[in-house]
């Protein structure tokens, strides 16, 4: 195939898709500035858009960092174009990358570019396109090409004119300085920015050239001040006055009359115009046939004669005319004179403010270059955390469509970034979220965009992409503009199924112990019976018989001495005391009371029996009736009340304490409350005490809640919170 490409005849424009353009014509080579990747898609998209609804051959070269594959590219157009993969397969449109397009083994060839674009050109004429629509990112070269790529540009741009080819070039601004902005857009036709979502149309700067020019034509064409106009009299009388005096000279001096008359006669014509040049003309012819062709005055003119006459009015004649258009023509070239000096002062001073302009747009450029240099340096921080965070980063739009996958997000759920970004969350193809936590996921998102919090946290079950399910938490926050509208969702993601995994063996773990805890109470309670039923039945029947026999010996040792009689005594009261204190350890062991006649009285006894050992007074707020429940509440609850009073008793330093039993919306409360010194809940809270952790693993175990609030120097309360329903 030749590499070299016939210009085509002009046709009709071609669509841009660009709004800020319109149509542009074949052979248009410009480039476009951005900012964003969203900037660079806004004109990108729409521009290769109308190329693909055309018939003509579209070639994307991308490059980092804003899309670094060729997936990332059509999943960006195929929001407008949705057959784009389509159109990829059958030719019609070539993404590229700018190592393949740009660099062949890692060398920048300008002239072997140039080639290319030849080729291409020919290529899409003999596949029946129209022609060939590009679209070259410039964001990968640095200083090291700048020479190369910028003579480049240059040969470009004087090769694509008149070829069926359109062709832009887009440029990051944050790359480039106020001097290289000016010399690109000079390497092309016209150039376009696109900056926060807004357009500019900026003209080449053939006119930052017009200074110069300007100089030289000042130089050339340099006006003098036309001559004020004669009184229109002098000017005749001029022409008399000339043809006078030539006459006379030629009648007494010469024989050349004609060339003194129309000495005279171009005289009067250039400095008098026409009307003094005729009349000079028509003296001239009178002077020359009455002094010169018939200078006897006789009334005959011969041949020759009259041949010398007509010669001579034909060249006066010539002469007039000559003159008159010579002198209208200095007239109008002195009044175009003044209008190019005009339009010259004009064209200086808008040279002036274009260079003032110029100035100030370097100067804002430089400027914006420097907060733009900044603003890139924290965006590569940002991302810098964001790839190396243990969390994934997840972005959304006011739609839920993702703007951002980071690379732990790509861990954690194993889609990718070229088939995460532009998935909405309730795509049916890109499931995400558990079913059965759809809705609460749902109410969170409706928080944050409604504007009720600006931030939340969750914690869900979420589907991988190979269909395993795990549990996340979302860290979510929402960014708005100063109209309250959203700009993006930012979701810090952070995988916890281990940890989810580890807290239900945990749990387990411990409803296990806790259950074994409540048999080994249960067997403890059991053991309390036996052995408070052996003390009492066994060894306190055992002590009274041997009472009974040590009272019978004492009678029959009546004959016996007093001392004998007293030790009998002593041992009678002994015994007394023993089977008072086996009354009492089978009573802590297991009160009769609480099974025989019901908690309220076994608490009441209790507290009988604390007041007359320890002297604080003890108040007992009763329920109208006995509560009904069953026998291991009831052991569980005067457990908690026994060490409740217990503790009470030796730490308070309280002077009363006030019990109270009552059923209140499904429920049997016990709360023990003292008057005493009080203590800090923190430092109870890290000891751990076994006495108060037994009575709340007794509330667990009984499904209740277990509840201790201190306040120091106003005294302690103790709340056992029992579901009942009134039924034993």
């Amino acid at each position: 195939m030749s590499a070299h490409v016939q210009p085509q005849p002009a046709s009709k424009p071609r669509k841009s898709g660009i709004d800020v353009l319109g149509d542009i014509p074949w052979g248009s080579h410009f480039c476009v500035f951005y900012e964003t990747q969203q900037d660079l898609l806004d004109v990108l998209v729409p521009y290769l858009k109308a190329g693909l609804e055309s018939n003509e051959l579209n070639l994307w070269v991308i490059s980092n960092p804003y899309l670094a594959t060729t997936e990332e590219a059509v999943a960006a157009l195929e929001q407008a174009v949705p057959d784009v993969r389509r159109l990829l397969e059958n030719g019609r449109l070539e993404i590229v990358t700018e190592a393949d397009f740009y660099l062949k083994g890692d060398n920048f060839n300008w002239e072997r570019l140039l080639n290319t674009w030849k080729e291409k050109i020919a290529d899409a004429l003999a596949r029946g396109f129209d022609g060939i629509r590009a679209a070259g990112d410039s964001s990968w070269f640095g200083q090291e090409y700048w020479n190369e790529f910028y003579t480049y540009e240059k040969c470009l741009h004087e090769l694509i004119p008149g070829q069926p080819a359109i062709i832009l070039c887009p440029y990051p601004l944050s790359k480039f300085s106020g001097t290289e902005v000016l010399d690109i857009i000079q390497a092309h036709q016209f150039a376009i920015s696109r900056r926060q979502g807004k357009w500019e149309l900026i003209e080449s700067p053939a006119l930052v050239q017009a200074g110069g020019e300007t100089k030289k034509i000042t130089e050339l064409l340099q006006v003098k001040k036309e001559p004020p106009p004669m009184w229109p009299g002098m000017s005749y009388l001029a022409a008399v006055m000339s043809v006078t005096v030539a006459l006379m000279v030629a009648y007494n001096l010469v024989d050349a009359p004609v060339s003194l008359f129309l000495c005279a006669i171009m005289f009067s014509a250039r400095y008098g115009g026409t009307g003094p040049g005729f009349l000079a003309m028509l003296l001239s012819l009178l002077a020359f046939a009455n002094y010169f062709v018939r200078p006897n005055l006789s009334g005959t003119i011969t041949l020759e004669e009259l041949s010398r006459f007509l010669i001579f009015a034909l060249s006066s004649l010539f002469v007039v005319l000559l003159v008159a258009v010579q002198t209208n023509a200095a007239r109008s070239l002195r009044r175009a004179h003044g209008i190019l000096a005009l339009t010259i002062r004009k064209l200086r001073e808008t040279n002036g403010a274009l260079r003032l302009e110029i100035k100030e747009r370097m100067r804002d450029i430089t400027q914006r270059k420097s907060a733009e240099d900044e603003l890139q340096l924290a965006y590569q921080r940002l991302t810098y955390h964001v790839e190396n965070t243990p969390l994934g980063v997840i972005e959304f739009d006011k739609d839920l469509t993702i703007k951002r996958w980071s690379g732990r997000a790509e861990e954690i759920f194993g889609w990718k970034a070229s088939e995460a970004l532009l998935k909405n969350v309730n795509d049916p193809d890109f499931r995400i979220i558990y079913e059965e936590d759809k809705k609460a996921v749902d109410k969170i998102n409706e928080e944050l965009m409604q504007g009720t919090v600006n931030r939340n946290l969750s914690l869900n079950r979420n589907y991988t992409k190979s269909g395993a399910v795990i549990y996340c938490e979302w860290h979510n926050s929402v960014l708005r503009d100063e109209h309250a509208n959203i700009i993006t969702i930012l979701s810090l993601v952070h995988d916890v199924t281990e940890r989810r995994k580890a807290e239900e063996t945990l749990n387990r773990s411990y409803e296990e112990i806790r259950k074994l805890t409540n048999h080994l109470q249960n067997i403890r309670e059991e053991e309390r019976s036996h052995i408070a039923r052996e003390i009492h039945d066994e060894l306190g029947q055992q002590l009274t018989v041997l009472k009974m026999n040590i009272l019978g010996l004492n009678k029959k040792l009546s004959s016996a001495d007093a001392t004998v009689h007293e030790k009998i005594g002593e041992i009678i009261d002994l015994l007394d005391t023993a089977v008072g204190s086996v009354r009492r350890i089978s009573s802590e062991l297991r009160p009769n009371l609480l099974h025989n006649l019901g908690l309220v009285a076994a608490i009441e006894w209790q507290l009988k029996e604390f007041e007359k050992g320890s002297g604080i007074k003890t108040v007992l707020i009763e329920p109208a009736e006995e509560p009904k429940i069953t026998d291991p509440v009831k052991n569980g609850l005067f457990r908690i009340f026994q060490e409740s009073l217990t503790n009470a008793g030796r730490h308070a330093n309280a002077t009363k304490i006030i019990v109270s039993l009552e059923q209140r919306n499904g429920h049997l409360i016990l709360t023990i409350e003292d008057n005493g010194q009080g203590f800090e809940k923190e430092k109870i809270g890290a000891k751990q005490t076994l006495g108060i952790l037994g009575m709340k693993e007794r509330c667990l175990m009984m499904g209740g809640n277990f509840e201790i609030r201190s306040v120091t120097a106003k005294g302690t309360s103790v709340m056992a919170v029992i579901p009942h329903d009134g039924k034993e």
